[in-house]
């Protein structure tokens, strides 16, 4: 299990990226200090009478010691982040879960809205590692694809909405890419189960590892409540995860 602390942060800045999604960054240098790419955070801002929500930073920044989440507004707990302005106190928890292991590529890495956040600094670490990548980042609304000009300074970077791309889905491009010959050792899919499906479909038929990164929503966070067991082996998501085997996931 990985070594984490309770960091007593602040909030530095609280944006609005549309009505069902803000951003926010967050002061918390002890937990800032030991993430690495892949692992969460457990949030609670200290008024709040809600769980914590298990959150996985989109970037840091160790010499300030700042995170930043991208959330999104679906019920009374994140609700109640929407609400908070700088300088409020939160709760830090982690890092959380394991790192993933940056092997050889090239890499695929797929994502849908607010779900895509983890890979970016997956993104970020494999470039200065000088992997090939490329990334699919789908979304409701454009606006709603994250951090895409960040993406671009790692590889590639297919981009779909539902506006432009009615009734498809990013992984379209993706599987165009097998058929035309492309051939990725690593395919990392976060953010929707339906691209989830298509990539471990995939994946049965082109040679390529397939894993997910798995939000789940978590009571601790810390292994304590065992809520989170997945998987056709009851992995708990929080210890052993936040990435697993795709086959792992989809086949139990």
């Amino acid at each position: 299990m990985t070594s984490w602390v309770e960091d007593h942060g602040s909030i530095e800045a609280i944006s609005p990226v549309d009505a069902t999604v803000i951003r926010l960054d967050i002061r918390a240098p002890g937990v800032t200090r030991s993430i690495r790419p892949g692992q969460f955070v457990m949030l609670r801002p200290t008024e709040s009478p809600w769980l914590p929500r298990a959150m996985a930073p989109v970037n840091w920044n160790k010499t300030q010691g700042v995170l930043s989440f991208y959330v999104r507004i679906l019920g009374p707990g994140t609700q109640f982040f929407q609400h908070l302005a700088p300088g409020a106190s939160i709760l830090v928890t982690g890092p959380l879960g394991q790192p993933i292991l940056l092997d050889h590529g090239p890499w695929a890495l797929i994502g849908r809205g607010v779900g895509a956040t983890p890979l970016l600094p997956i993104a970020q670490v494999l470039a200065q590692q000088g992997e090939e990548v490329r990334t699919y980042l789908s979304a409701r609304t454009r606006n709603l694809v994250i951090e895409p000009h960040a993406f671009q300074s790692s590889g590639s970077v297919y981009l779909h909405t539902d506006a432009t791309h009615l009734g498809g889905l990013v992984t379209d491009s993706f599987v165009a890419h097998l058929q035309a010959g492309w051939r990725p050792r690593q395919v990392l899919v976060s953010g929707s189960h339906r691209l989830r499906q298509v990539v471990w479909e995939q994946s049965h038929r082109w040679p390529f590892h397939a894993a997910v990164f798995v939000e789940e929503k978590m009571a601790c966070g810390l292994g304590w409540c065992k809520g989170c067991a997945i998987g056709r082996h009851w992995q708990l998501l929080c210890i052993e995860g936040p990435t697993l085997s795709l086959d792992e996931v989809m086949s139990s």
